[in-house]
């Protein structure tokens, strides 16, 4: 799961967004075109997520709004080519990855582990 929301950001910035083909996993030779990722060590896969994290947040330090108004285009599942904004796209993978990150938290749970904090105020900057 860690590499799948690693991917799917890398995937839809790169790949849909920026069209610039060039995703950070291309930096990963080893994880390109793996059926299983089970078998990685977690600091590769750790890594990995640093490194699209890099990658996403260079991107957002560019942002304005005629950028998160820009329009872009992607097939869907079933090959239709659908419109999307690229505000509407980051909104997507925000929510994608909370989803997942909660359900890792899940089954760190049931391991018996307890999981980092997920509040966003955990992370946000303190302002006087």
């Amino acid at each position: 799961m860690l590499f799948h929301i690693a991917a799917v950001e890398d995937g839809w910035l790169h790949f849909v967004i920026l069209r610039d083909l060039q995703p950070v996993q291309k930096n990963f030779p080893a994880l390109q075109d793996q059926p299983f990722y089970h078998t990685f060590p977690l600091e590769t896969l750790l890594e990995y997520g640093r490194a699209v994290e890099r990658s996403t947040l260079a991107y957002l330090a560019t942002l304005s709004d005629d950028e998160l108004k820009r329009k872009v285009t992607d097939e869907d599942e079933r090959g239709r080519e659908r419109e999307y904004s690229v505000d509407g796209l980051l909104w997507h993978v925000m929510i994608h990855e909370m989803r997942h990150t909660a359900q890792i938290a899940v089954l760190l749970r049931t391991q018996g582990v307890e999981p980092p904090s997920l509040d966003l105020l955990f992370y946000l900057p303190v302002e006087k």
